[in-house]
């Protein structure tokens, strides 16, 4: 299926690794504009982004910053429309995942986490809102939450549950507030993916068995299953869908 994403332009933040790193993939494999928003590990990131422009269709440009300064916003903005003329698609994925219980949490730890998980996309989410209103524009907005905002945190990351519940709030909320002016917004809920922070989150080879067998399916999500959702959702193809959410957790949760 031809997405017709060819000459679309994306702002895809937290896409240096992991599943954003699948979703530019996608995207770039589509033949999409990309601007992969990264913080670490730059020469990484820029051999990616060569990898990418010399076999697909689509272009893909870096820009390394941290969302939640606000000249940083700015600039990762300014950059799309100088580099490609105008901004159609932004997708909401970085993301701060600590691991503390609620007893021993520091408040700005609490803080912190929801200012990365929740109030970045929302002034992400206003900024591209204000530019495709003001150029009479239809636009994508796709949110990444994870099964936490439905389930609650198993292992002890209550404060990053609540910062996916509150984007999950926010994405059926905005999707009423943008449905008239043909903006659509929706979210991803993964459960486990094959990433580096599932890596991490694992103690041992028995404990990522035990997970294992809490899914349906039998296994962990590649992010490239997921990133092809995505990618359909911010399409034309979708134009009918806003305030979605969409579960990508190999039956963990069914609603």
């Amino acid at each position: 299926m031809d997405l017709i994403l060819k000459n679309r332009t994306a702002i895809v933040t937290g896409g240096g690794k992991g599943f954003g790193k699948a979703i530019c993939t996608v995207l770039v494999q589509e033949g999409a504009n990309v601007i992969m928003n990264y913080r670490s590990n730059r020469q990484d990131a820029l051999s990616y982004i060569k990898k990418l422009n010399d076999n697909y269709s689509g272009h893909i440009i870096g820009f390394c910053g941290d969302m939640t300064i606000s000249e940083n916003r700015e600039r990762i903005f300014e950059t799309a429309l100088k580099e490609y003329g105008s901004i159609d698609i932004l997708i909401n994925n970085a993301a701060s995942w600590t691991t503390a219980l609620v007893a021993d949490m520091p408040k700005e730890e609490f803080e912190h986490v929801l200012d990365v998980n929740l109030t970045v996309p929302f002034l992400m989410s206003q900024k591209l809102i204000q530019y495709l209103i003001k150029s009479g524009k239809r636009g994508s907005i796709m949110n990444v939450v994870s099964k936490a905002a439905i389930t609650g945190s198993e292992r002890n990351h209550a404060h990053y549950a609540a910062s996916k519940a509150g984007l999950v709030g926010f994405t059926k909320s905005l999707a009423k507030e943008t449905a008239s002016a043909g903006i659509t917004v929706n979210a991803i809920a993964p459960g486990y993916m094959k990433t580096e922070m599932l890596n991490k989150s694992f103690k041992n080879r028995d404990d990522e068995d035990q997970q294992v067998k809490k899914i349906p399916v039998g296994r962990i999500a590649d992010p490239i299953e997921l990133a092809n959702v995505v990618a359909f959702m911010v399409s034309e193809k979708a134009s009918y869908f806003t305030g979605t959410v969409f579960n990508g957790t190999g039956g963990m949760i069914m609603f």
